[in-house]
């Protein structure tokens, strides 16, 4: 390697992270550890490797990245709050369908959605946007979608919900606030349509039908 190769790649190597503004959905199995301990480790692991595949594909079709894949967890990131939104409700629902089908093995998906600006190191990403992320999706209950307020407002604008839940996230000053899915829906597709229309209509790709398989 000469001089110049080796200036180019500490060029590269010292480079500064670029600045980006992304909404994560994080998600994460439910009660995985009571799945293993019914199915076994291997018997877990295909299920997680059929979720994993499922999820990759939903989010391909919404024009997302796969970030990363930690244990029963999944990391998303998408440049559009309204494709993350659309993702997520496709996770859920085809993973619903994929329950129903399955035989005594109901996999499902706690997920929440959260935007902001982070620093970006090639497919890596930075920051307390996505620590906040990962700690609203602690407070996710069994099959739900959290959706913080700063996703809602990229998909509906100020004012959207007057009921907001608030929580100190760990390890961060300040409060977080947030709303559940189901809520944020039918404020969209009440009588007011506070919501520019199709926030929550089904996605663009053919994702939107898919299941687990």
């Amino acid at each position: 390697m000469n001089s110049t190769q080796r200036a180019s790649l500490a060029t590269v190597a010292g480079a500064e992270p670029a600045s980006a503004r992304r909404t994560f959905l994080c998600a994460d199995v439910d009660s995985f550890s009571g799945l293993t301990e019914r199915l076994g480790d291997r018997g877990s692991f295909a299920i997680i490797r059929k979720v994993e595949a499922f999820v990759r594909r939903t989010a391909a079709g919404h024009r997302g990245e796969m970030v990363e894949v930690r244990g029963d967890g999944f990391l998303l990131a998408f440049v559009s709050a309204r494709a993350a939104t659309a993702c997520a409700l496709s996770i859920s629902s085809g993973m619903e369908r994929g329950a129903k089908r399955s035989r005594g093995v109901e996999p499902s998906l706690r997920m929440a959605l959260h935007t902001g600006d982070v620093l970006q190191d090639g497919d890596r990403y930075f920051g307390r946007t996505l620590i906040a992320a990962f700690r609203l999706l602690e407070r996710a209950a069994e099959r739900e979608i959290l959706v913080s307020a700063a996703t809602a407002t990229e998909l509906m604008g100020n004012g959207t919900e007057r009921t907001w839940e608030r929580f100190a996230p760990k390890g961060l000053s300040g409060e977080m606030t947030f709303a559940r899915i189901e809520g944020l829906m039918k404020k969209s597709l009440g009588g007011a349509r506070s919501g520019p229309a199709g926030v929550f209509a089904a996605p663009v790709e053919s994702a939107a039908r898919a299941s687990v398989r």
